[in-house]
């Protein structure tokens, strides 16, 4: 009888050490869906206000850039989705160095700080947050 009771309690759905991680991760993602819906609102409005049918190849793709980053936040807090954030957030990071470079070719000057954040800062933050940790 004195046994039971110095034996440690079973702990039912105890947490993994990633799950934090993996939950910052997921709302970073959902920040980077909810942006690329502004994005696609703003694109869509200027397409509207100039008339202009160029506008819907930006429009088209920030809601899929959108609906990209709200699933694979659902599946990545499934712990399924890993390898297909770690490949957006990587493309998100190239498209962001070809625009900054052709920022500073064709303009002369670099991105504003805000844009910099969102295009480089949350794609780096995911990529830290989703690697392996090897022990």
């Amino acid at each position: 009888m004195a046994t039971t009771l110095l034996k440690p309690p079973e702990i039912v759905g105890r947490p993994r050490a990633d799950d934090d991680r993996f939950d910052l991760a997921a709302s970073f993602l959902g920040f980077q869906g909810l942006l690329f819906i502004v994005t696609a609102a703003e694109a869509g409005f200027m397409a509207a206000v100039s008339g202009n049918a160029a506008g819907v190849g930006p429009v088209v793709t920030s809601l899929t850039l959108a609906a990209l980053a709200l699933v694979a936040r659902v599946g990545l807090r499934k712990g399924r989705a890993r390898r297909p954030v770690r490949v957006m957030q990587w493309s998100l990071l190239i498209w962001a160095a070809i625009d900054l470079a052709l920022a500073l070719l064709l303009a002369g000057n670099v991105l504003p700080m805000v844009g910099m954040v969102s295009r480089v800062g949350l794609p780096l933050a995911v990529l830290v947050l989703t690697r392996r940790r090897h022990l």
